[in-house]
């Protein structure tokens, strides 16, 4: 799930309070809850594109909860919840218009969307001030990612090493979560958990060939 789906869009009315989960999923809700320990925004039933397989999408709040849930049934049919015989009956009982052996579970955190939204919600502009902030000659080029954090790019490797040391790693990744957490709406982001990388304009043009295309994908 991407901050562009409807999905997201949707259960971001549902967190905001300006919408609410379907009555029909919120007997399926409290139990995932009470016997997950999870916190749950919504849930969206569909079916897969080409082949109308039917799909439920668990969207918890947290991606911890996401990852908690995955690693007992991952992605995919009914069949990995064969230890879950509770979940099989209330899916059944909740679309019982749709072939739940073959349902196809998907599970994931709006946490997760919600960060990529603060990222993405940071301009150019607000990139290009920030570096200006920091005036250091030896700071290159600020690359925001599309799926994670910024890199700080200087020019050589030995001043990469130098900043890892000197504590100017650290400086970089207070400004820059500075201004992060102007987008962050829900606020996810914890100073503690967060962190930027660094690297080279050196290994930008020797490994990865002047290329962000190739950096992007490494």
């Amino acid at each position: 799930m991407t901050p562009i789906d409807i999905q997201y869009k949707t259960t971001k009315l549902i967190k905001k309070g300006e919408a609410s989960l379907s009555s029909e999923f919120i007997d399926l809700t409290n139990w995932i809850e009470r016997e997950y320990d999870v916190k749950v925004l919504n849930l969206v039933h569909d079916t897969i594109e080409n082949t109308n397989q039917p799909r439920l999408r668990i969207i918890l709040e947290y991606e911890d909860d996401a990852k908690k849930l995955s690693s007992l049934y991952g992605f995919g049919t009914s069949y990995q919840l064969e230890k879950s015989a509770p979940f099989i009956q209330l899916v059944t009982e909740k679309l019982i218009r749709s072939n739940t052996e073959k349902i196809c579970i998907v599970i994931t955190s709006f946490e997760r969307a919600a960060k990529e939204e603060a990222i993405w919600a940071i301009s150019k502009s607000e990139i290009e001030t920030l570096h200006s902030e920091i005036n250091i000659p030896e700071l290159w080029k600020i690359h925001t990612e599309i799926f994670c954090t910024a890199t700080f790019f200087l020019f050589t490797n030995e001043q990469v090493q130098q900043f890892s040391r000197n504590g100017m790693k650290e400086y970089f990744q207070q400004k820059y979560f500075e201004l992060l957490k102007r987008h962050d709406e829900f606020e996810y982001y914890q100073k503690d958990e967060f962190s930027i990388e660094l690297e080279s304009k050196e290994n930008f043009e020797k490994i990865y060939e002047n290329s962000w295309f190739n950096f992007d994908r490494r």
